[in-house]
This record gives C-alpha cells, sequence and structure tokens, in this order.
C-alpha cells in the first residue's frame, strides 16, 4: 500500500479551523465548560427556569376558573346584593340601581390578596372597597364584603364596577388614578376593560337611573 501523502489532509484540516475560527465567541462559550458538561446544559437550565417563573406570574393574574355556573367567564364577583327598603334580591342583568339603595358585594378569592372595588362612571370614579385601610382577604368562595354601599344620585346611566385581588397593598389613590386614567383613555366606562395595576380583575356592568319609575 503507497504511504498517504500528509499534504492530502491539509484541505481537510483548513476546512475544520475556517469552521473554528468562524465559531463566534458565545457559541464557543456555551459548548465549553469544564469536566466534559458543556455550559449549554446551564443555558437550558436557565431558560426553563425563566419560562416557569413567567407561568406562575400568568396564572396568578389569570387563575383557571372552576366552576363557570359561578365565576361565569372568569368574574370573581360571584353576585351582587341589592336592598331597597324592604325589599332584597341578587341583582340581574334585567335589573335598575337607584339613589338609596343598598350593595353587598359577594366574591370569590381565588387566593389570598387585597381586595378592592372600584365604580367607573363618565361622571366620577367611587372606590366601594376598601372603605378604612385595605385588608388581606383570604383564599375561599362566596365570601361577603362586611360593609354595604349606600348608593347616592351622582351617577346616572352605565357604571362599570370592578373588582381587583392584588398581591400587595396598593394605595387607595393609585387605584383611583388608574380608574380615572383607564376611563379617559376609553372615553368611556363602558368601554374600559381592566386597570393598569398587577392584580387579578373582574368586572360587570350595571345601569343606574335617577330614581323609581
Amino acid at each position: 500500500m503507497e504511504p498517504r501523502d500528509p499534504e492530502d489532509s491539509r484541505p481537510a484540516e483548513q476546512e475544520h479551523g475556517a469552521a473554528e475560527a468562524a465559531r463566534s465567541p458565545l457559541v464557543a462559550w456555551v459548548l465549553s465548560g469544564s469536566g466534559g458538561t458543556p455550559r449549554l446544559a446551564l443555558v437550558v437550565v436557565c431558560v426553563l427556569a425563566f419560562s416557569a417563573v413567567l407561568l406562575g406570574l400568568k396564572m396568578w393574574l389569570n387563575p383557571p376558573q372552576s366552576s363557570p355556573a359561578l365565576r361565569p367567564r372568569g368574574v370573581f364577583i360571584a353576585a351582587i346584593d341589592v336592598q331597597r327598603g324592604q325589599k332584597r334580591w341578587r341583582l340581574g342583568s334585567e335589573h335598575w340601581l337607584q339613589p338609596g339603595d343598598k350593595l353587598r358585594f359577594i366574591y370569590d378569592a381565588p387566593r389570598d390578596g387585597y381586595l378592592y372595588v372600584v365604580g367607573l362612571a363618565t361622571s366620577r370614579v367611587t372606590l366601594y372597597e376598601p372603605r378604612g385601610e385595605p385588608r388581606l382577604v383570604a383564599r375561599g368562595k362566596l365570601q361577603r364584603v362586611p360593609d354595604a354601599v349606600v348608593l347616592d344620585d351622582a351617577i346616572v346611566g352605565t357604571e362599570r364596577i370592578i373588582a381587583l385581588l392584588c398581591p400587595t397593598l396598593v394605595p387607595r389613590a393609585r387605584v383611583l388614578g388608574a380608574a380615572r386614567s383607564a376611563v379617559s383613555r376609553a372615553r368611556g366606562a363602558a368601554a374600559v376593560a381592566r386597570l393598569a395595576l398587577p392584580c387579578v380583575q373582574s368586572s360587570r356592568l350595571v345601569q343606574r337611573r335617577a330614581g323609581a319609575k
């Protein structure tokens, strides 16, 4: 067998050297490592950890819905009870509210957090809950806000009531400021989808009139 000319291997070596030279410093860093373990494994672990954090945040802000009948389309205001004089009923889409009505909010808390209930109308925004200092509520279903809300005559027409469950305490002024900004940007309370706050949110529209027909 004839000996192989050493120069025959030069093209392959040159191609290999060119490939090594073309490799970016980042790729070289990722593929390198100590003890036979490439840094690529570390990069993969970091990417997976970051994805898990994002998924956890998404689930906190938009928790899975567990009872379509109780919380349709993600709404965690389970109901609003109304008292007008001696009459009591649960608010439905066919009902109107009027001055003097007493409202009690019934809510589901998918997790612990600070509860806020704010009313948005074109003429003004109202913080219905908390009435005093914000309070931490525990996870649970069909819980009642302790204090009833008595409606005044300042709003006539459509009002959007938004409930927020926040992981940390949010100053009252910030909640009201976010509500006013949302109404201004949407050019009307009915068009507001949510407030620019890092909280789980749900809302419903109610109709208010000046008095009984």
